[in-house]
């Protein structure tokens, strides 16, 4: 696969995720946002979910 740096390797064990959001949560919020979270996934079918990559990155 090009694109892909060094020392990475893609294999059947890779479980690939996706990142669409990230924020700063203070240490006292963390258990309150980690709860929310599961709360969401037990409610979606993730498993329905389709995801199509429109490129590969990395910094280096």
């Amino acid at each position: 696969m090009g694109g892909v740096p060094d020392g990475f390797a893609l294999d059947a064990s890779l479980r690939p995720y996706v990142t669409t959001l990230r924020r700063c949560v203070r240490a006292a919020g963390l258990e309150e946002v980690c709860e929310a979270v599961r709360r969401t996934l037990a409610g979606t079918g993730t498993g329905a979910l389709v995801c199509r990559a429109v490129a590969l990155e990395h910094a280096g």
